[in-house]
């Protein structure tokens, strides 16, 4: 059976709201880089993209990314971790901090731990953290 890796763009603070500004957000944007970061940041989603054996998206992710990419779903992402369904998390965290939008961990039912098992720095200023969940007695 296949492993369900969640990627996501994330601010400091912990924001995944509209990283490009193309949503209309008013502290969007806050994704936007340097060329070299943006260059390194596609090499790494691309080859997550054509690493993969499927795809899940939310329908507001799907419907975005059918017209362009990167892509975002605020509500898929946070059932799957409130149902201990995700095996691996890799977070591209961006060097700001938005100061408002919605963020990736809300209220939870339960604490949800995780072991950090693999960090890289992507292009000058970004970095990917990669989480899998350690399963509580």
């Amino acid at each position: 059976m296949g492993k369900i890796i969640v990627s996501e763009n994330i601010s400091l603070d912990g924001v995944i709201e509209d990283p490009t500004g193309e949503d209309g957000f008013g502290r969007g944007g806050w994704g936007l880089m340097k060329t070299k970061d943006r260059e390194a940041w596609a090499k790494v989603l691309t080859d997550e993209a054509l690493g993969a054996e499927a795809l899940l998206m939310g329908r507001r992710t799907y419907e975005y990314f059918a017209a362009r990419f990167p892509s975002r779903s605020g509500r898929l992402v946070p059932a799957l971790l409130e149902h201990d369904l995700v095996d691996e998390l890799r977070l591209m965290t961006f060097p700001c901090v938005a100061g408002a939008g919605e963020r990736l961990f809300g209220e939870t039912s339960a604490q949800k731990h995780l072991r950090l098992v693999g960090t890289g720095t992507v292009g000058d200023g970004l970095v990917l953290l990669t989480y899998q969940p350690v399963q509580q007695p």
